[in-house]
């Protein structure tokens, strides 16, 4: 809804990727038609939720010219429109193993075992104060 509260930025972004959803998930091969018909139904919807002509004008605008960058950039091989099931799982895997053990990572290997959330304090005392302990300790 228009009047949601959402700030403006916050829903042309999200509404813009919707759109962008929208085109993304009707082939290429159906042809420009089906695409309009398609933006055509979800911009009625906009315009039953209350935003206006300008707005809407908007997310079209942002959202084709982001399709037209994808389709681009399928076309000339940099990156596909739809990823294929490998390409997922190796993605997945990457992101997996790139952020799952940083706290073990290079001088610190082994050392750390959990990781601690101090929740604040006026002036950081009760960081210090656990710093402080830590350091007696080792």
């Amino acid at each position: 809804m228009a009047d949601s509260a959402l700030n403006w930025k916050q829903k042309r972004t999200i509404l813009t990727q919707e759109a962008l959803r929208r085109l993304k998930n009707t082939s290429l091969e159906l042809g420009h038609e089906v695409q309009c018909d398609n933006l055509s139904d979800f911009m009625l919807k906009l315009k039953d939720s209350g935003y206006c002509e300008k707005f809407r004008s908007e997310i079209i605008f942002s959202a084709k010219k982001a399709f037209d960058i994808i389709v681009e950039n399928d076309q000339n091989g940099s990156r596909p429109i739809h990823r294929t099931r490998e390409q997922m799982l190796s993605d997945k895997g990457a992101r997996k193993s790139s952020g799952y053990n940083w706290w073990k990572k290079g001088d610190n290997e082994n050392k750390y075992t959990t990781i601690l959330y101090v929740p604040p304090t006026p002036n950081g005392e009760l960081m210090k104060m656990l710093m402080k302990r830590e350091s007696e300790l080792n």
